[in-house]
């Protein structure tokens, strides 16, 4: 760490912020960077929006990566919305970009649908109407660079969450360099006889769709089976009329056959 802080201790609303920013000022003139590095860990996954700004403004831009990585990475969904909401109206756009870029490279594969959900959940709609795209082609694009091995899972996990658009995205931006299998264009083979059906996937996610005239959409008809029907009539002298009774079993077609 380079040691120096900038003297900024300016949070998002009137004295949020200064306590930690404080502490965090007294740690670097000591030198105790290992107790630095787990405040910046703590407060990016769990502190408030106010609290990372304030320590934004008074870190050096080069000792901040381990608490926006931690922003980018752990942080659950809502309160990462609310640290780039916070960031973006203090003018910090260049942490916004770093923290984007670390959810691509460092955010779980089973979170990025949230984190999706949570960008397009963001403010600025009115302002920024393109803020929430941008956001998006940032974190996609950070993956495919950093992550090449996981752009499967993720999209994999897309698919299954119904995140359709950063999906179809994902495999735009990663066609050039690999191949998703789910993006298919031939339709899955037909099952062999006496298999299990197989639920449908992501594997199959964007397969063509059948017609309904096809007749593989047809179900089989149900096996013809014969049976033997005889009908037993009870006639008691004195007595009401007896239902007949009627005796079905299946019929055995070869001693049928040679009667």
């Amino acid at each position: 760490m380079s040691g120096r802080t900038t003297g900024q201790v300016e949070p998002g609303r009137p004295g949020a912020g200064q306590e930690v920013a404080a502490l965090v000022s007294e740690r670097v003139r000591a030198g105790d960077w290992e107790g630095l590095n787990s405040v910046f860990r703590s407060i990016g996954r769990n502190g408030s929006a106010d609290q990372v700004l304030a320590l934004v403004r008074t870190l050096a831009p080069e000792d901040a990566y381990p608490l926006l990585a931690a922003v980018g990475g752990a942080r659950p969904a809502k309160p990462f919305r609310e640290v780039l909401d916070t960031l973006r109206a203090a003018g910090r756009d260049a942490e916004v970009r770093q923290i984007l870029t670390a959810v691509g490279r460092h955010r779980a594969v089973r979170e990025f649908p949230l984190v999706f959900s949570a960008l397009k959940g963001g403010q600025g709609e009115v302002s920024r109407p393109f803020a929430q795209e941008h956001d998006i082609q940032w974190v996609l694009e950070s993956l495919v660079r950093e992550r090449p091995a996981e752009v499967q899972a993720v999209f994999d996990r897309l698919v299954l969450t119904r995140r359709e658009h950063e999906a179809d995205w994902l495999w735009r931006l990663a066609r050039p360099v690999m191949a998703l299998a789910p993006r298919s264009t031939a339709a899955p083979a037909p099952a062999a006889p006496g298999s299990p059906t197989r639920d449908t996937t992501a594997s199959d996610w964007f397969a063509p769709r059948r017609p309904l005239g096809d007749p593989s959409r047809s179900r089989k008809p149900a096996p013809v089976e014969t049976t033997l029907t005889t009908r037993i009539k009870i006639n008691i002298p004195g007595t009401r009329p007896v239902p007949p009774v009627v005796v079905r079993k299946p019929a055995d077609l070869r001693d049928a056959g040679t009667e």
